[in-house]
């Protein structure tokens, strides 16, 4: 299986440079971005406004990393399987005898070694954005990358899945639909509390008024994206105790399906 998993890599090594430089020049980019708010053309700004307007890049700057650090190189491996059902496994005639079991354990694990090494990636890159930002590590985002992290096991059933369907169109056009949906609901979810936010100050000083009539009121300015994260805190407090309970056995248990359907679909192929 070493030789596999070896030959694996070597095959993909044009992917995985390109995943680092992509990896790299995120970085870059992010670092950038963010010293603009202090020496850039972006430190000018109003500090009510800039201050959100950094606060929004600090945030979605680790999630941009993370995503490139944790799906582009799977990429190449998607490639590469598709590669091998139009070549007819011709690849693996050097290695052979080598059994469906044995063939899809090196798949997995390429699949596990690309996933767990994108996951640290995505932290180093919260750690760099947080040291170029000045500011404290994001445990929300240590959060989010570990639930990325269960995703790409999830995602780990793209192999069985490609050796099925022969190809990867019908699995990019459902992930970039799933893609689509999040940003949708994001979108609606944003727009419907902004005007309840709105609606809601308006209310309290209303009410502040009609009490007082003759008080002088000042509006308050409040940053609606750490008033967004403040809302959803509980929210996410539980989802990452929930995280925790299941993450290892939902693990487990997507890597003995990818791997149970690939010996499968390998076995059905060799038919």
């Amino acid at each position: 299986m070493k030789g596999l998993i070896r030959r694996e890599f070597i095959l993909m090594k044009k992917a995985l440079i390109i995943s680092a430089v992509l990896y790299i020049l995120a970085l870059i980019a992010s670092a950038l971005w963010l010293l603009s708010y202090r020496y850039g053309n972006l430190a000018d700004m109003p500090d009510f406004e800039r201050n959100g307007y950094f606060e929004m890049t600090r945030i979605y700057t680790p999630i941009i990393i993370a995503t490139i650090a944790m799906s582009a190189s799977l990429i190449g491996q998607n490639k590469q399987t598709t590669a091998d059902l139009r070549s007819g496994w011709q690849k693996f005639s050097y290695t052979l005898p080598v059994s469906e079991e044995t063939l899809a354990g090196s798949k997995i694990a390429v699949r596990l070694i690309l996933t767990y090494a994108g996951a640290l990636l995505s932290i180093l890159g919260e750690v760099f954005v947080a040291a170029i930002s000045g500011t404290d590590v994001h445990l929300n985002m240590i959060f989010l990358i570990i639930a990325l992290t269960l995703w790409m096991h999830i995602a780990a059933l793209e192999i069985p899945a490609i050796l099925h369907f022969k190809d990867t169109k019908i699995l990019y056009a459902v992930s970039t639909g799933i893609i689509g949906l999040l940003f949708l609901i994001e979108f609606i979810i944003t727009k419907k509390i902004e005007p309840l936010f709105n609606t809601r100050a308006a209310e309290i000083l209303d009410a502040a008024r009609k009490k007082d009539p003759d008080a002088t009121f000042e509006t308050l300015e409040i940053d609606p994206i750490k008033f967004f994260i403040e809302v959803l805190q509980p929210y996410i407090d539980k989802a990452a105790a929930v995280l925790k309970i299941i993450f290892i056995p939902t693990a487990l248990a997507l890597i003995f399906i990818s791997y149970k359907w690939t010996v499968s679909e390998l076995k059905r192929r060799a038919m």
